[in-house]
This record gives C-alpha cells, sequence and structure tokens, in this order.
C-alpha cells in the first residue's frame, strides 16, 4: 500500500507498507496528521448538548498481526502519539471550553 489521502480540512494520512483486511495483518509506516476528531457525549455533559472535539497526530510504524504469541500484543505502534487542542462545546450555545465544562 502505498496511499496518500485527505481527511477533510487540513487532515492527512499517509501510509506505507503492507495491510490485509481478512486476516488484519498490517506493516506499515503511517503519518497522521491535523486529523480532526469530534464526540457527541451526553453521559459527559451535565446538559446533555456536548460535544468533544480534539485534533490528533500520529508518526511511527504500525505492526499487526493475526496470529497471537503468548505474551505479545496483537498490534504494535512505535512513534508519535499526540492530542492537541482539546475541549468541549456546548452545542445550544455554541460556546466552547478548555476545562471540559460544558
Amino acid at each position: 500500500m502505498d496511499a496518500d489521502i485527505a481527511t477533510g480540512g487540513k487532515g492527512k494520512l499517509t501510509a506505507k507498507g503492507d495491510i490485509t483486511m481478512a486476516p488484519m495483518v498490517a506493516n506499515a509506516d503511517i503519518l497522521l496528521a491535523d486529523f480532526e476528531l469530534r464526540r457527541w457525549s451526553p453521559t459527559s455533559s451535565r446538559n446533555g448538548r456536548c460535544t468533544e472535539q480534539w485534533t490528533a497526530f500520529a508518526q511511527g510504524a504500525l505492526r499487526m498481526t493475526d496470529v497471537a504469541v503468548k505474551g505479545e500484543p496483537r498490534t504494535k505502534f512505535a512513534g508519535e502519539l499526540s492530542i492537541a487542542n482539546l475541549a468541549t462545546k456546548d452545542t445550544e450555545s455554541n460556546q466552547t471550553s478548555s476545562n471540559g465544562d460544558c
């Protein structure tokens, strides 16, 4: 696989290596940059109108195997992973909070 994919907005995903879906196996280098994530989470808010949003970044080697080896995880990632711009937003008032209070 050699992929360079826009993920909406400024987001970008690039992957080089081998990936199969059945069985799920991967041996690839990836870069995920400026990937915006949003989640509606009524259980984490007092008023039930909150969304959480953040930007993810990952760069490194992704390894997945379909064969279980005792004491070893089937999925491994070696590299850098970060989350930025974490905030909650009240969908009714459109106000954003960086302290999780919605």
